[in-house]
């Protein structure tokens, strides 16, 4: 009998062992440092030899959709959704976009648009002259000074989402503005520092001395928008 249990004992501390090495738990892997994502680029034209600034405005909804009837503009509109979708409708057909996409709306082209509950877009254009109603948006932010570009030149539009882990400092991003999508974006300049939290438009320059820094315990996500 004691040489039953001694043999039964023996199997059981035995078991561990004869696991298969996969069935042992694999070691998380650390955080990607930084990913960045190109969301769009798409020609948006020549610059005019008065400039282009930007302009950035939001539209949100709550409960109930929104809707804006055929409407026509003398520019073209960008439209990146943040969160849930917009459908546009252009010569006929419709597109929907959603969260994380965005779509580009041509001057003097008959257009509508449909927002669906919860929805959060944002849209924005380069201009070179006032910029009215923000294509019935909420004014977010406008550039203080014209661009450096080359009148006549054709330039794109370009939108990266950049993911930082917790502790990445010290990068640099391209593009004109930037926009915070998750977390709390640290920049610094010159020895200045500022915070910019989710929903937040922050201005980009070609300074080397500004860097965005991630000094939070959480990822950051943001996008940078930009001609090229």
């Amino acid at each position: 009998m004691r040489k039953t249990v001694y043999l039964i004992v023996g199997l059981l501390l035995a078991i561990p062992l004869m696991l298969p090495a996969c069935a042992k738990t694999a070691p998380t892997p650390p955080p990607t440092p930084t990913q960045i994502v190109t969301k769009f680029n798409v020609s948006y034209g020549a610059a005019p030899a008065a400039g282009w600034k930007w302009g950035v405005a939001e539209l949100t909804t709550g409960a109930d959709e929104r809707t804006t009837s055929t409407a026509r503009h003398g520019f073209a509109w960008i439209f990146y959704v943040v969160r849930g979708s917009t459908e546009v409708g252009i010569a006929g057909e419709k597109k929907v976009v959603s969260a994380g996409d965005a779509v580009l709306v041509p001057a003097q082209q008959d257009h509508t648009h449909r927002y669906p509950p919860q929805s959060q877009v944002l849209i924005f254009r380069p201009a070179d002259r006032p910029f009215g109603d923000f294509h019935q948006g909420n004014r977010l932010w406008e550039s203080d000074a014209s661009l450096a570009l080359n009148a006549g030149q054709n330039y794109s539009t370009r939108i990266r989402e950049y993911t930082l882990a917790p502790g990445v400092a010290n990068l640099t991003a391209e593009g004109q503005w930037g926009y915070v999508l998750e977390g709390t974006l640290t920049l610094r300049e010159g020895g200045t520092a500022t915070t910019h939290q989710a929903g937040k438009v922050f201005a980009l320059t070609s300074n080397a001395s500004q860097v965005l820094n991630n000094e939070g315990p959480t990822p950051v996500r943001f996008i940078a928008v930009g001609l090229h």
